[in-house]
């Protein structure tokens, strides 16, 4: 069963997708946005809601594609197939296109579309049930967080740093100790039965935090969006984080710091049970 790549409306292997230009504005700049997405059961997991964030980002960013969800829909749904894989993970970039290297945005450009398809591999349940230990690292991204762009050197530099230490995942926090959310994830704390998660500004609009939220409000839990800061986290009862390539996990030690009993807690089975529940019904 192959990996497979889509440049521009041309299908490759994986291995073989090597046609983005020298002088691509997503390579030299990472001038472009891109979503993450699940496809299993025939159909793309909360599709159209990542179709609506990359169109917003787009948008903010001022490149000119338009963005014609069917189409785009057929696309991704193509190759998704066509790897024969029961779960994959698509990845959708999308570049301002081929420039002459300067800083100004040209007035005449065609924006490139790069899509690869790779097996999804879900996470093994021995880590649902031990959870995960991260570590604490400052946020040193730029200030537009909530646009989806391809400049993740932060966020890598972050995960670097936990791999290095032997955990899985970086919480990040502003100079001011407050936490906004993981390398690649958004975050959620409970404390007295409460779940807390920080608001959306400085942060990502998660689409699996969207679904988090939805699962939240089904099961009747009471939820609150507050800044959150360091002596909240450590103070927690439970914390788990939430993507589109984890769902959620519970965090169960930051920086070698017990979160509660040190085991995954009771909030994070329920959600993550109504989560996977919900999505059941949208298949």
């Amino acid at each position: 069963m192959p990996n497979l790549a889509y440049i521009n409306g041309k299908i490759y292997l994986l291995e073989k997708a090597y046609k983005i230009h020298v002088e691509d504005r997503g390579y030299q700049y990472g001038d472009a946005v891109y979503e993450a997405m699940r496809y299993e059961k025939g159909r793309i997991i909360r599709l159209y809601d990542h179709l609506e964030r990359l169109k917003r980002n787009l948008e903010l960013l001022e490149i000119p594609f338009d963005l014609d969800f069917e189409k785009i829909k057929k696309i991704l749904l193509d190759i998704a197939k066509k790897t024969k894989y029961e779960k994959v993970l698509l990845y959708l970039q999308i570049s301002r296109g081929v420039s002459k290297r300067e800083h100004t945005f040209p007035e005449k450009i065609y924006p490139q579309i790069v899509i690869t398809a790779r097996e999804f591999i879900p996470i093994p349940d021995e880590i649902r049930k031990s959870g995960i230990k991260c570590i604490t690292h400052f946020d040193e991204r730029w200030k537009n967080v909530h646009i989806k762009t391809i400049n993740l050197l932060p966020n890598a530099i972050a995960r670097e740093r936990a791999k290095r230490k032997g955990k899985r995942d970086a919480i990040l926090f502003k100079e001011d100790l407050e936490v906004k959310e993981a390398s690649s994830a958004n975050i959620f704390i409970v404390k007295d039965d409460v779940i807390f998660t920080p608001p959306l500004n400085g942060i990502l609009e998660g689409i699996t935090r969207k679904e988090v939220i939805e699962a939240i409000n089904d099961l009747k839990l009471r939820f609150y969006e507050k800044r959150i800061y360091f002596h909240d986290i450590f103070l927690s009862d439970e914390i788990f984080i939430s993507g589109t390539s984890i769902d959620i996990l519970p965090v169960v030690e930051i920086d070698d710091y017990k979160i509660g009993n040190g085991k995954p807690g009771k909030f994070y089975f329920k959600i993550y049970e109504k989560l996977i529940e919900n999505r059941e019904k949208e298949v």
